[in-house]
């Protein structure tokens, strides 16, 4: 049903957002009904479904499950091209969301979060240019991400070559980001980080949790053999729109003149 069934995720919503707010179903369907297209005195039955928490964790407050479904009847063609044509809605100071189209599964392009001293993280082209060669140089070095990578890519890219040229076609996709990250052990306190994202070599679940395995795996990296970068001892992860390249005091629909949410 992916023509009708639209994913709709709630800005800062999450597992205690589900429970201590059920009346947000309801609000978000008859807002959706308000929406009339193309006739202005027509109701078009939408249903709208909540996710389920399988286990309730306090601590989890902004946790998986997030994304509610959207159910259409297959004549709003002008509704569902408009919901994802606008896709951000802000209906009232505390309820906001962005609406999506259920696709095949892809995988993000994320991979690991890099940190270390104030000195080791600059956002110059040569500071990024020194820790994508570091990080490169160890995947290169290591013959069993070779082989998984340089297959993954003859298979899901359509490429051929030697097993050094497809797995430098994967690892030519990464790029580093200097963004504000934050401590999850220091009270969430923001500092500068590398972000490091790459073209999954497959969109297979399980195939791109090893992808990643192979480049967290190290624990550490170092820049011209001076700075040590810790992996994922920070954390981008924004709990309001759910991105993963930035974190909730620099989400961008919050910097949004006249934003609600």
């Amino acid at each position: 049903k992916a023509a009708t069934v639209l994913a709709l995720v709630v800005h800062g919503g999450g597992q205690r957002f589900i429970a201590k707010s059920p009346e947000k179903t309801a609000e978000i369907r008859t807002f959706i009904q308000s929406l009339k297209f193309p006739d202005p005195d027509a109701t078009i039955p939408v249903k709208v479904y909540a996710p389920v928490i399988n286990k309730l964790n306090e601590k989890n407050r902004f946790g998986q499950p997030w994304t509610y479904f959207v159910d259409l009847p297959p004549n709003a063609t002008l509704l569902r091209e408009y919901l994802l044509w606008q896709k951000v809605f802000a209906v009232h100071a505390t309820l906001s969301f962005s609406v999506y189209p259920i696709l095949q599964e892809q995988q993000p392009w994320t991979i690991m979060v890099l940190s270390g001293p104030p000195d080791a993280v600059e956002d110059t082209k040569e500071a990024r240019r020194a820790v994508l060669a570091q990080i490169k140089q160890t995947m290169w070095a290591d013959k069993y991400f070779c082989y998984f990578v340089a297959r993954l890519a003859a298979k899901n890219w359509g490429i051929a070559g030697s097993m050094a040229e497809l797995v430098k076609a994967t690892t030519d996709t990464l790029e580093a980001t200097v963004v504000m990250a934050e401590d999850p052990a220091n009270g969430r306190a923001m500092a500068p980080a590398f972000l490091i994202t790459g073209r999954p070599p497959s969109d297979d679940k399980d195939a791109y949790a090893r992808w990643v395995s192979y480049y967290t795996a190290p624990g550490v990296y170092w820049v011209d053999r001076i700075y040590q970068l810790k992996v994922n001892k920070l954390v981008v992860e924004c709990k309001l729109c759910k991105d993963t390249t930035h974190c909730a005091r620099e989400c961008p629909l919050v910097m949004v003149p006249g934003w609600q949410g």
